[in-house]
């Protein structure tokens, strides 16, 4: 009878194991590496090949960086991919951003609040110089948000932290 006892313990065990496991994979966001099908280090005929047209609104272009925005659908560019060159003048993405989550998992996240629920706390934030909106990034995850009054305005997927170029200043 024990040893019925111990064999229905270990089979409860491994049940909890597998069973949870499972729940961290469902839950688990881990690093994002775009956003649809656009990619980080994508090159530029990358990105038209993704989206099968160039950018549908106005781009800004410099020597060193080219910010494209797109469609999502049928939404007026709210979609934009950053592009910079590296030391041999080919264009990849280094950010893309948009109103909408990068990951099904968090579809259903709009307050920052809820962000920090579901991955942690984030590793840096900027405050805009207004003190109106701030940015959180979330480098083990590649994401910044940006929001305002704690909703969300936008999702960004980079591996560099952002801030406002004109931030608050304390003091």
């Amino acid at each position: 009878m024990k040893l019925m006892v111990k064999i229905f313990i270990g089979i409860l065990a491994i049940l909890a194991i597998i069973v949870s496991g499972l729940v961290w994979k469902e839950n688990h966001v881990g690093r994002l590496d775009g956003i649809g099908d656009v990619k980080l280090g994508m090159r530029e005929v990358d990105v038209t090949v993704a989206y099968g047209r160039k950018a549908d609104c106005d781009v800004v272009e410099s020597p060193t960086q080219k910010i494209w925005a797109f469609d999502y659908l049928h939404s007026s560019c709210d979609t934009q991919v950053f592009l910079e060159s590296n030391d041999d003048k080919e264009f990849r993405v280094t950010r893309v951003c948009s109103r909408f989550s990068p990951s099904k998992k968090l579809s259903s996240v709009y307050e920052e609040k809820e962000l920090v629920e579901k991955i942690g706390d984030p590793s840096s934030i900027s405050i805009s110089k207004d003190g109106f909106s701030k940015i959180s990034n979330f480098e083990d995850n590649n994401i910044s948000v940006d929001s305002r009054g704690g909703t969300i305005t936008q999702w960004c997927v980079t591996k560099s932290p952002l801030e406002y170029k004109e931030a608050y200043k304390a003091g």
